[in-house]
């Protein structure tokens, strides 16, 4: 499919950019205004819901042309995902590293394979390419937001069309009037202020997708992470607690593949321990809450936690907890 440029609209910024703090571990669900947000692009300045239609067309044997109200009269589900941006855990050069990319909400919408299955797709559709109204500009042309999946994961269960967000009518800052959530796939997937779907029959152009911003990233891995177990001293980067039994909690997600285990290391990774994981609930790609208790001896103490997915894939463990995937690092002074 060949994505045409168009002129430059009026547009403006809905919202700044944002990390979770790592204190929002706490929610066990992200409000809309503490979930992280990364944008590439602008969107109009005026914009009609009532003249919005989703456009479901390409290799197909009936288009169609929905607005969110007919979106919401199509089967109905909603489930929790832990979304989680494809640079999250990346360290740059004499920055603390960033972990804040991430957010856990319960997302509400409709079946993405309902709507394919009642487009009907042709035999020779091989992609299905997802393209957002929000503006990218480029040397004064507009260069549209889009993802593409094949054909047997846009058939997957758990692909959903989103209208709503922890309850509520989703956000314009998260796609109003509707967003793709992909659980377990890097949030670029998941293309905001969905204008079309189209099948197409050769696989999308790497180079175009994301705005411009393609990584060969996929697949979101496991990872845990700890609410501060005490303030942080800024200079150091180090936390400071109380010596004696200290009672330390996070949250984990298993990613694509799923949650296996969590672990965490007292010693600077000499030996790990099991943590304690709360069941999950009915959704596998929420974040689920762990808990560990330590007597903190008095003194400076290297800890380190890592998730394990059912595929077997770890967290590694590196010196200053630094690579994109590696086990996060959480230094303690016990007094």
């Amino acid at each position: 499919m060949e994505h045409k440029s168009s002129s430059t609209p009026a547009t403006y910024y809905a919202k700044p950019d944002r990390d979770l703090a790592l204190d929002g571990l706490r929610d066990d669900l992200t409000p809309s205004d503490k979930h992280f947000l990364l944008r590439h692009s602008d969107l109009p300045e005026r914009f009609d819901v009532k003249a919005w239609r989703l456009k479901v067309g390409g290799l197909v044997k009936k288009p169609l042309s929905l607005s969110l109200a007919d979106l919401k009269s199509r089967p109905v589900v909603t489930t929790a995902v832990a979304m989680e941006c494809v640079g999250n855990g990346r360290k740059a050069k004499d920055k603390p590293r960033r972990l804040g990319m991430v957010g856990n909400a319960q997302w509400t919408g409709t079946p993405l394979n309902g709507l394919l299955r009642e487009a009907g797709l042709d035999t020779k559709a091989v992609e299905i390419v997802f393209t957002g109204f929000d503006l990218r500009i480029r040397d004064g042309k507009n260069v549209p937001y889009y993802s593409s999946l094949s054909i047997a994961d846009a058939m997957r269960n758990d692909m959903l069309l989103a209208y709503g967000m922890n309850g509520k009518p989703l956000p314009e800052d998260h796609g109003f009037p509707l967003r793709l959530v992909v659980p377990g796939w890097f949030g670029m997937y998941s293309v905001r202020w969905i204008a079309r779907i189209e099948a197409v029959g050769h696989p999308a152009d790497d180079k175009g997708k994301y705005g411009g911003w393609f990584v060969p990233d996929t697949y979101q891995p496991a990872r845990a992470m700890m609410i501060p177990p005490g303030p942080m001293d800024k200079a150091s980067g180090v936390y400071h607690v109380k010596a004696g039994r200290l009672s330390l909690t996070g949250r984990a997600w298993g990613g694509r593949f799923g949650l296996k285990s969590v672990e965490l290391s007292v010693d600077a990774g000499a030996t790990w321990q099991p943590v304690r994981l709360e069941r999950r609930d009915d959704s596998p790609f929420g974040w689920r809450t762990w808990t560990f208790d330590w007597h903190a001896r008095p003194g400076s103490h290297i800890l380190y936690l890592r998730a394990t997915d059912t595929q077997g894939n770890v967290q590694p463990t590196t010196a200053e907890g630094a690579g994109k995937t590696a086990a996060q690092r959480i230094d303690v002074e016990a007094r």
